[in-house]
């Protein structure tokens, strides 16, 4: 049963303030999560939320972090979790999340955020370390049809005829002991879906 302030009905911004009020009104523990940063945890006197004329505006803050970001629509709603669609600097839209954290699969989401996080750490490496390199995939999501595991952010680099297979693991991480295996099961892949390239 849908209620009558649904993400499909709500277009504007005083309806879709109306509905994320609501939404952090409900949850217990509300967090923000916007996919490549840290979870930004919300309380009563740490975010507001803005509505004028057609523009509304949903601002974060803390000692560190300042999220300032404008809603453009709301994509989807479920218990303890509501995607937003915002508009980030030079006018890139790209999704968030409210989340309440006192659920009990929230915990995943959590797990996938930071994954995200350090995701997004190994692209800035990357490209500062190989600079003469085209970034062509990178990814923190599992393939369990390969073996590839979430648990690694794997990546492939170009140059010319030449690819990079990279991997990477968080600094003390349990799971660290297993890089070597899923680093040899990515690039074996990888040779064998481009076999054009000499991948190392």
């Amino acid at each position: 049963m849908r209620s009558a302030a649904s993400p499909a009905v709500a277009r504007d911004a005083d309806g879709m303030r109306v509905i994320l009020e609501r939404f952090l009104k409900s949850c217990q523990r509300p967090c923000l999560l916007e996919p490549g940063e840290e979870l930004f945890t919300l309380s009563t006197d740490n975010y507001s939320i803005e509505s004028k004329d057609t523009r509304l505006t949903i601002q974060a803050w803390s000692e560190t972090r300042n999220i300032v970001r404008r809603v453009v629509s709301l994509r989807s709603a479920r218990r303890g979790r509501l995607e937003i669609v915002v508009e980030r600097f030079a006018r890139n839209a790209g999704p968030m999340f409210l989340i309440d954290m006192a659920r009990p699969d929230a915990q995943d989401t959590e797990r996938r955020g930071g994954r995200l996080v350090f995701r997004e750490r190994f692209r800035r490496f990357l490209t500062r370390e190989f600079p003469s390199w085209k970034l062509a995939e990178i990814s923190a999501e599992p393939d369990l049809e390969h073996s590839l595991s979430p648990a690694f952010p794997r990546a492939f680099l170009r140059k010319g005829n030449s690819g990079l297979a990279a991997i990477a693991a968080t600094p003390g991480g349990m799971d660290s002991a297993f890089l070597l295996s899923f680093g040899l099961i990515w690039v074996d892949y990888l040779r064998r879906r481009e076999q054009r390239l000499a991948v190392e």
